[in-house]
């Protein structure tokens, strides 16, 4: 007697992702991976990261690095385009799209540590 089983196993929905929040709660590099390497058991595909709020600002880009400089909790808890990358490539090779916001204009007051000019002045 022969024994056949057939199992299917797929997602159900196409975006199955995980929200980090940086600009909260910064996470190194290695702990970022460590959620990525989680997230391919548990397939998920997508992985969101918050870059921007009130409380910081952790991305130190090329073209304004004084809003990661002065929006970041401190200069140890920034991310460089060059981690970005090293993020992203890493997701990819475990079939993870890495999705960045940067969000604006609301979710901002971080910018105001480098450029007040650029910020509504709101009592309370």
């Amino acid at each position: 007697m022969l024994n056949e089983t057939a199992i299917y196993d797929s997602p159900r929905f196409r975006h199955r992702g995980l929200l980090i929040d940086t600009a909260r709660h910064y996470l190194p590099v290695d702990l970022i991976k460590q959620h990525l390497n989680a997230m391919v058991m548990a397939k998920l595909n997508v992985m969101h990261i918050h870059f921007s709020d009130d409380q910081s600002f952790p991305f130190r880009g090329k073209s304004v690095p004084e809003l990661g400089d002065r929006g970041a909790f401190s200069s140890r808890m920034q991310y460089t385009p060059e981690m970005m990358e090293e993020i992203v490539t890493y997701a990819r090779l475990r079939g993870i799209r890495v999705i960045p916001e940067f969000d604006s204009p609301g979710h901002t007051g971080a910018f105001a540590k480098s450029h007040p000019e650029i910020m509504a002045f709101c009592d309370d």
